[in-house]
């Protein structure tokens, strides 16, 4: 109920910003088409630097699969549900970067602790509902890590593969791995209390792309091996493109974090 909530919450707020930006969303084919049509050095950085960031919010897609065992019919309710939150999010990301373009005063913005919050006070809206509104996304995004992490933490310790027993038990009121969700619930909330948000999104990005990767290379080696009848038959340049990438983005980080200059 509270990871609905937190949902809904955080996206009638970006429902709410759009609306208020809703000029500049109008706007933006127009900012689009005078913008400089070549890019530096320093612009292509940034744009690498915010892809890199913006991985965090893939962490969601992958957290999905850990949940696989509570999905009814999980072959074709899981694939169809990934798809439709990855085309969702895509058009929130899209129209909000839209609206950002075509309202302006993006360096305003990029010095703003909250930059939807400054931009929907620069409309006229009230900053201070929508900034308590907004933080539903973060604790939504704290359930969600916190749901998938036991759940996989429940896994390793009921198969014996690294984890104790004790964090493979359910528990026998609630009829779920108790053990493992206060287990991750207190690493997440000692990682929020003690590490700055953009440290903690740049280290959860490092991370995701190292699973990505690991996943990828997986899946070259298991359809090398054998195609399982009831898994979908992918075509075996969709995990190489993935791995490319993955690895791409990873160097490419590096060598931004290691010579900003």
């Amino acid at each position: 109920m509270a990871q609905t909530g937190t949902t809904l919450i955080g996206i009638g707020t970006l429902l709410l910003v759009l609306w208020a930006l809703r000029d500049g969303l109008l706007s933006a084919p127009q900012a689009a088409l005078e913008a400089p049509a070549t890019i530096d050095g320093s612009i292509s950085a940034a744009l690498l630097g915010g892809a890199f960031l913006a991985i965090y919010s893939f962490i969601g897609f992958g957290n999905m699969a850990q949940t696989a065992e509570e999905v009814r019919d999980v072959k074709q309710v899981l694939p169809r549900a990934m798809i439709l939150s990855l085309g969702i999010v895509f058009v929130f990301y899209l129209a909000v970067s839209a609206a950002l373009v075509g309202a302006g005063g993006l360096e305003e913005l990029t010095e703003a602790q909250a930059p939807l919050v400054r931009a929907a006070g620069r409309e006229g809206w009230p900053e201070m509902p929508i900034a308590i509104a907004s933080l539903a996304a973060i604790v939504n995004s704290a359930l969600t890590q916190t749901i998938a992490s036991a759940r996989l933490l429940y896994d390793i310790g009921r198969d014996g593969r690294g984890a104790p027993q004790f964090l493979g038990r359910v528990n026998s009121r609630t009829n779920t791995p108790l053990l493992a969700t206060l287990a991750v619930g207190l690493v997440v909330l000692t990682l929020a209390l003690f590490v700055p948000l953009k440290q903690l999104a740049t280290g959860t990005s490092y991370a995701i792309l190292l699973v990505f990767v690991g996943v990828n290379a997986s899946l070259i080696v298991s359809k090398r091996r054998d195609q399982p009848e009831e898994v979908p038959n992918i075509w075996l340049a969709a995990p190489w493109l993935g791995l490319i990438t993955c690895v791409g983005a990873l160097i490419g980080q590096l060598v931004l974090d290691l010579w900003p200059g």
